[in-house]
């Protein structure tokens, strides 16, 4: 089994994805998780593989790529039961948001500092 370092979620789709997810392409998305606009859970990349999502953090992470914002409180309990799932295998793993990460230097952002606070009651 892989070292799993991080758990990565994209979290930069529009606010206001397709109502059908039309662009949400599972098989070539390079994600090993995507949670759909209406919060369906597919499994895209087996996680005892890497990904293609993000240079130098493939190898080392598990991907999640979220379709639809991070308030909608439906698709986040989808996402936060993921999660909660995911760290139960890798409890060790730190949960970053795509867009928080710059070359090597981590900006945290506020609605990812949210989640975690959020998922702390779980993990």
């Amino acid at each position: 089994m892989r070292h799993i370092k991080y758990i990565l979620i994209y979290d930069t789709i529009p606010q206001n994805p397709a109502p059908e997810s039309r662009h949400c392409d599972v098989l070539n998305s390079g994600y090993h998780y995507i949670i759909n606009s209406k919060g369906l859970v597919f499994n895209a990349i087996d996680i005892s593989k890497s990904g293609a999502f993000l240079d130098n953090y493939n190898v080392c992470s598990i991907g999640i790529q979220y379709n639809g914002a991070l308030s909608n409180p439906i698709l986040r309990a989808v996402l936060i039961d993921l999660i909660v799932d995911l760290r139960s295998h890798f409890p060790d793993a730190k949960i970053l948001g795509v867009s928080e990460i710059d070359g090597k230097d981590l900006r945290p952002c506020a609605k990812m500092n949210r989640l975690r606070r959020e998922l702390s009651d779980y993990l």
